[in-house]
């Protein structure tokens, strides 16, 4: 079957770390009258994502460091118009973890169905048509009109994605060909350990923005804070003390709690940098149609221009601007804002505000 050739041209990004079947699927998008771009991997489609718009991108699921759906969901907020496949030969397995996603768009399963490949591909090209067509007001917005941290989180994250996949197959190699009893081996392996560690920090970081379905539900904030403390107190360790304090009155709000989770464990950890034993204090509040948490610790009082450049990845006035930076952006995927102003006696509060049910 062939695909009828577009106004524009298609771009098509080929993504599988098997080296034989790569170029062979290559040639199957080749065959069908494209020209498509290949990556052995997510660290390098990422990269290359942020060089170049496709309109196709088909991704082999199971792959070394971020798989399938991560990417898929990456590429989603990068290009929202775009189109997004997943292959795999573990269907269930795929299906499963791409559930309730809208990054994926369809599935092929592996061995590859010229057929089925070749179908898919007409109808994006069909999709990509249309979506050139329609008034520019009407297109989703791409990456690249989007808010400044969104973008940055974007493109750190690609760069870093790549540099982790070096050093991850590099480590690999290196944990491969040292024996058992040679010493070098447990420095070797704790830096593998470093690595995932840092994958973590970076699927987190692509949450900005909205990269991945908020599965919200309805809750009370009070009831959220009475059964935070064990995990809190988990990642505050021995040294800060926690406080929590309810709001007299009920908070209602709708969000997903995983991410509400990520964002105070966020300020927690933070909290415990800059004030290694100090007093770490939650405490929820409503008022005026808008519920919320106060976040307080008892680090540094900042400058007025320290606080106006909190949130900056890269600002020259703090070092911790890329998780804040992140947390933001898991507030606005909440629904709602953060905000930080110097508490009365020292140190700082970061405020989360967001809408009442």
């Amino acid at each position: 079957m062939a695909a009828s050739s577009p106004a524009a041209p298609l771009k098509v990004l080929v993504v599988d770390d098997d080296p034989l079947l790569l170029p062979a699927l290559g040639r199957m998008v080749r065959a069908l009258g494209y020209d498509p771009v290949t990556a052995h991997h997510a660290e390098e489609a990422m990269a290359l994502i942020m060089e170049q718009r496709y309109d196709v991108v088909i991704s082999d699921y199971l792959m070394p460091g971020m798989n399938g759906v991560e990417l898929l969901a990456w590429v989603a907020e990068q290009n929202p118009s775009s189109t997004r496949i997943l292959m795999s030969g573990v269907r269930e397995q795929a299906t499963a973890d791409a559930s309730g996603s809208a990054a994926v768009s369809g599935f092929v399963g592996k061995p590859i169905d010229p057929q089925a490949l070749a179908s898919i591909i007409a109808l994006a090209a069909e999709r990509a048509k249309l979506v050139s067509s329609l008034p520019p007001a009407s297109r989703a917005a791409p990456a690249a009109s989007r808010d400044p941290i969104e973008r940055l989180a974007g493109g750190v994250a690609a760069e870093l994605w790549a540099s982790l996949g070096v050093l991850t197959r590099g480590l690999d190699a290196a944990a491969s060909s040292v024996s058992r009893d040679d010493p070098a081996r447990e420095e070797v392996l704790t830096a593998l350990a470093a690595v995932d560690r840092m994958r973590g920090t970076l699927q987190r970081l692509t949450t900005i923005g909205g990269r991945r379905a908020a599965a919200r539900e309805t809750l009370d904030l009070n009831d959220w804070l009475r059964d935070l403390p064990p995990r809190l107190r988990a990642a505050l360790g021995n040294g800060a003390l926690l406080v929590t304090a309810r709001c007299a009155e009920t908070c209602p709000v709708r969000l997903d709690i995983a991410l509400l989770d990520e964002l105070v464990l966020g300020l927690a950890a933070r909290a415990r940098e800059v004030a290694p034993r100090g007093q770490v204090t939650v405490e929820s509040w409503r008022r005026s149609g808008e519920v919320g948490l106060d976040v307080s610790d008892e680090g540094p009082t900042q400058t007025e221009g320290q606080l106006a450049a909190m949130f900056q990845p890269y600002g020259l006035i703090t070092d911790d601007g890329l998780r804040l930076a992140a947390c933001q952006g898991l507030a606005r995927t909440l629904g709602g804002r953060l905000e930080v102003k110097n508490r009365a006696g020292g140190g700082v509060t970061f405020t989360l505000v967001v809408p009442a049910l």
